[in-house]
This record gives structure tokens, C-alpha cells and sequence, in this order.
């Protein structure tokens, strides 16, 4: 909670002031952290406010006496999966054409794999603040695809650092088509559950957030958020959260979202509908001159070939030594670590990854904020096995968030059995 027993007296509470701001820090942090064209400097403006709050964690932290103790078992793991990723880094530093370059991802991927949940668990002291944190990561996708509405209406240069391709392709808040795939994948991923929820107001919100990533996502023409979106709404199915109803409204919802699209698109040089997408993805047309999956499939042969040669140093972890067949890096999380940090970092960075997802606490946990957060982490492990997402906060975030869920469900036992007003009761 963010207040703290005085001493002596266990029926008075005072406020920590502290942890509140940092709180809110987090809150704004996550929705920055789809914003990445907005900087200060070389940092994005997302990263400074996470270690902004990150800060004032630390402060809040030394001086509260009511600290919680993770597992012994849980200390160990946490060590040796870190262990694995300093060595392995290390080693590939070695090899790297820009080793400060290699040495600043490593020290990225450490802040992702163990400060982001740390100062999650830390922060979401409750239920009530997850959910918050959810609504706030689902509004910076929504804001991030908005602006390919923008880019429509004003004019490609508006944001600065984005850019409509030659290919008809928006990117948004992002700078980038693929980071505007992922990021608007994991806005419908988060929308649907606010869609889904029994509460108007949440209802309605849901709505304009799927709508805004939805909208983005197509025009960002990346085959790999849709298919990352599609899977999020099939987590749905498999855990019960969606009814008859509810499967009507999202239909009608994606025939909005597929007019919007086509009419932007219609107007715009070069732009292509999801279904052309997938077929010029596959190099079913244009007698496969633009067939992206030919080129990943070279681009991973390319890598194992390294692989094969030294399996526990890697190439390198930064950006020019990610290019794994003379122009393009490795679309896949694993495949791109086993490349540029060996099998060492390949291990802690899946291992982190994964970390939430195992034991039973899921199928005991039915809640729709668990089904929620579950549904965005797997897009997002969707999405991130046709990417490079090493170090994207938008393939972290939900892990981080997730890892939450596992904590809270840890101390405070089966939660309330899911109903159709459930998410009101979890967001307050």
C-alpha cells in the first residue's frame, strides 16, 4: 500500500509522499515509453522518467522498515540468470565493433530484466495500482499510433523524427514502422480488456484505445503486430474472457478500424491493405522482389552459421554488430541473443522472460486483469520472435508488469473468482 503504520499507534496511517510521486513517475513513465521520438538529448523521455522514479524507489525503499523479502530460492535464480547475462556480455563485448556501444546494451538489458520489475513490484503495491499501471501503458499506445492520424492529416513531417515510407507505411510517435507494429499490438492486447470490462466508462475507454493502436498498427503495415494482435484476442478466447456479445462488439469495432484504415490508405502513395501486406510479406506478389520472410530466413541462416562457429561469444550486442548478413539484424529475441551475446546471455535473457509465465499461479488466478496482462505479454513474445526486441521496452513492459500479477497473487492467495464487473473492482 502507499501508506505506512505508525509505530505504536497500528491504527494511523501517514502518507509516503516519497513512493507516491515515484508512482506517478512510473505511471508517466509507461506512457512515454511508446513516445520514441520524444527525447532529451540521446535519452527518451519514457527512460528518464523510469529512472526518475527509479530514484525515488531507492529513497522510498531505505526508509521503509516494511520491506518485502523475496524467496531464497528466488535470490539464487535472480543471481544466476544475472550472472549468465554479465558474462555472456562480457564475452561478446569482446568481439564487438563498438564494445562501449556492446557494454551500454548490456547495462540496458540489466535495467529491463531486473530494475523494471523491481521498481514494478516495488510500486503496484496493490491490485489497484497494476491495473492503473495497465490503463496508463494502454494510453501510450493508443497516443503512439494517434499520431499516424497526425502524419494523415498535417503531413508526414509533423512529428518530428517520424516518416510515412516509400512503401505507405506510418510510424507514428515511434520513428519507426516495426516499433509501431509492436507497440500497437500490445495496445489491442491491453484495449480488449478494458472493452471486455462491466463498467461503461472502462468500456468506452477500451474502445477508443483499440481503436487509435488498431488504426495505427494497420497503417505501421507490420504483418507481425497484426498476427501478435490476433494471438492477444485468442488468449482471450482460451481463458473464457470473452462472450457472445462481447465477440460482436470487437467485429463491429474491426470493421470501423478497417474503414479508417482503408481510407487513409487509399490516399497515400504506395500504402497497402493488411491482406496485400501478408501476401508481399510471404512473396506471394510482385514475383517476391519485396518477400521480407525470404530475407529473415537468410538473415537467421547467416546467424547460425556464427553461431555454430563460437556458441558461447557472441558477435557483439551493439547496433553494427546486430547486422548479421552485411544489412539486415536478427528478427527473433532468442535467435538474436544466442548471435550477439552467446549461449550465456541467450539463457539469462529467455529465463527472465519466461519467469512469469511459470507454475500454476495463472490457472489459478481466472481475473480479468490476469487474463489482461497474460494476453499483452504473449503478443508481445509474439511479436518479439519476428523482431529485434533485446532491449524494446514494449516487449519488457509486460513482462515487468506480469511478474506483478505472479507477486500479488503470492501473498494474497486465489483472488476473487472473475465476473463481468471484475476489472471495475481491480481498478477501483
Amino acid at each position: 500500500m502507499a501508506t505506512q503504520l505508525v509505530r505504536g499507534n497500528p491504527t494511523t496511517e501517514i502518507i509516503d509522499p516519497v513512493r507516491a510521486l515515484a508512482r506517478a513517475l512510473l505511471y508517466f513513465g509507461l506512457f512515454f515509453s511508446s513516445q520514441l521520438v520524444l527525447r532529451v538529448d540521446a535519452i527518451t523521455v519514457g527512460d528518464l522518467l523510469l529512472l526518475l522514479s527509479c530514484a525515488g524507489a531507492i529513497i522510498s525503499s531505505a526508509l521503509r522498515a516494511d520491506k518485502p523479502a523475496p524467496s531464497a530460492l528466488s535470490k539464487i535464480a535472480t543471481t544466476v540468470l544475472t550472472c549468465l547475462i554479465v558474462i555472456g556480455g562480457a564475452l561478446s563485448t569482446v568481439s564487438a565493433i563498438q564494445p562501449d556501444g556492446s557494454l551500454a546494451v548490456v547495462g540496458r538489458i540489466l535495467f529491463l530484466v531486473l530494475v523494471l520489475p523491481w521498481l514494478a513490484r516495488v510500486l503496484l503495491e496493490s491490485r489497484e495500482h497494476l491495473a492503473a499501471a495497465t490503463a496508463w501503458t494502454a494510453a501510450g499506445a493508443a497516443f503512439a499510433a494517434s499520431g499516424t492520424l497526425l502524419q494523415y492529416v498535417f503531413g508526414p513531417n509533423i512529428i518530428p523524427g517520424s516518416e510515412v515510407t516509400q512503401a505507405g507505411r506510418f510510424t507514428g510517435w515511434t520513428g519507426h514502422v516495426s516499433d509501431l507494429g509492436g507497440i500497437g499490438a500490445l495496445g489491442v492486447a491491453i484495449g480488449i480488456g478494458f472493452v471486455i470490462s462491466g463498467r461503461l466508462v472502462h468500456r468506452a475507454w477500451g474502445i477508443l484505445a483499440v481503436t487509435l493502436a488498431a488504426v495505427g498498427l494497420v497503417l505501421s503495415g507490420s504483418v507481425s503486430g497484426m498476427l501478435a494482435a490476433g494471438v492477444a484476442l485468442l488468449i482471450y478466447l482460451i481463458r473464457g474472457a470473452l462472450r457472445i456479445r462481447y465477440v460482436l462488439l470487437i467485429g463491429v469495432l474491426m470493421a470501423a478500424i478497417y474503414s479508417v484504415s482503408s481510407i487513409v490508405q487509399s490516399n497515400t502513395t504506395g500504402a497497402l491493405n493488411p491482406v496485400d501486406r501478408l501476401l508481399q510479406t510471404l512473396g506471394i506478389t510482385e514475383q517476391g522482389r519485396y518477400s521480407t520472410t525470404e530475407s529473415r530466413f537468410e538473415t537467421t541462416d547467416a546467424a547460425f552459421a556464427s553461431i555454430a562457429k563460437h556458441p558461447f561469444v557472441g558477435v557483439g550486442l551493439d547496433p553494427i554488430s546486430s547486422i548479421a548478413d552485411g544489412e539486415f539484424p536478427v528478427h527473433n529475441l532468442v535467435i538474436g541473443a544466442l548471435f550477439q551475446g552467446g549461449l550465456l546471455l541467450a539463457i539469462g535473457i529467455t529465463a527472465f522472460a519466461v519467469r512469469p509465465l511459470l507454475g500454476r499461479w495463472l490457472r489459478d488466478d481466472p481475473s480479468l486483469l490476469t487474463t489482461q496482462l497474460l494476453a499483452t505479454a504473449v503478443a508481445a513474445f509474439v511479436f518479439a520472435m519476428t523482431a529485434p526486441s533485446l532491449y524494446n521496452r514494449y516487449f519488457w513492459i509486460p513482462i515487468a508488469l506480469l511478474c506483478v500479477a505472479r507477486a500479488r497473487h503470492a501473498v494474497t492467495g486465489q483472488p476473487r473468482v472473475r465476473t463481468e464487473s471484475s476489472l471495475l473492482l481491480e481498478t477501483g
